[in-house]
């Protein structure tokens, strides 16, 4: 069982996310943002806009953020959780 991965990613916009958790279906866990600085651009894509709306998200609402659209991540603490283990604070 993996307890915790860390990556390096590139210095710019992309979906690294997606690509570093291909293998994963994101879909059977809960995840939980604990802390992060990652952005998107905005629909007029001017202005950045943070890339997680809420801490804690389901698998579909997870997976369909990191496939939309390029983000520019500097940092993040992103776990997956089984849907019976989320975290409380």
């Amino acid at each position: 069982m993996y307890r915790g991965l860390s990556f390096k990613i590139p210095n710019q916009y992309g979906k690294c996310l997606l690509d570093i958790l291909q293998p994963v279906d994101c879909n059977k866990y809960n995840w939980v943002i604990d802390s992060d600085q990652s952005w998107m651009k905005n629909v007029n894509k001017k202005v950045c806009v943070e890339l997680f709306f809420k801490k804690r998200l389901t698998g579909e609402e997870f997976f369909r953020i990191i496939s939309k659209e390029d983000y520019y991540i500097v940092s993040a603490r992103i776990g997956g959780y089984s849907n019976s283990k989320i975290k409380k604070k």
